[in-house]
This record gives structure tokens, C-alpha cells and sequence, in this order.
């Protein structure tokens, strides 16, 4: 995806977390191939083998 678009879904995912009320917050993301269940594992945990991070302001996405 456009660099664009990955810096505004990160903002949003950092407006969601507990990051919410910092200045900047490090979100990771990864390709769907990198990521792996493991035994014993919660429903959505997984474990994350490559990533990349990107320092976001968070914001809210916006209202429609």
C-alpha cells in the first residue's frame, strides 16, 4: 500500500490502543505470510515473525 495510506491506518490503530493520549506512538505491521499461530494461543493472538514500524501521531479517523 501507499506510504500515505499505511501512516493514516496507523494513526487510527494508535487512536484505538492505549497510546491514544502520548504525542507519538510506534505502531508495527506486517504482511499476513509473517504472522503464525502458536499452541496455547487466545483466539487472535499470534506471533509476529518479521514487522516494520512506523512513529504516528494518533488521531481519529474521521466521521461519516
Amino acid at each position: 500500500p501507499p506510504a500515505t495510506t499505511l501512516a493514516q491506518a496507523a494513526s487510527w490503530a494508535a487512536w484505538q490502543s492505549q497510546a491514544r493520549d502520548q504525542s507519538k506512538a510506534a505502531v508495527l505491521y506486517t504482511e499476513r505470510r509473517h504472522l503464525r499461530k502458536f499452541k496455547g494461543a487466545r483466539p487472535g493472538q499470534v506471533r509476529v515473525l518479521q514487522h516494520k514500524s512506523l512513529t504516528v501521531t494518533p488521531a481519529p479517523p474521521p466521521q461519516t
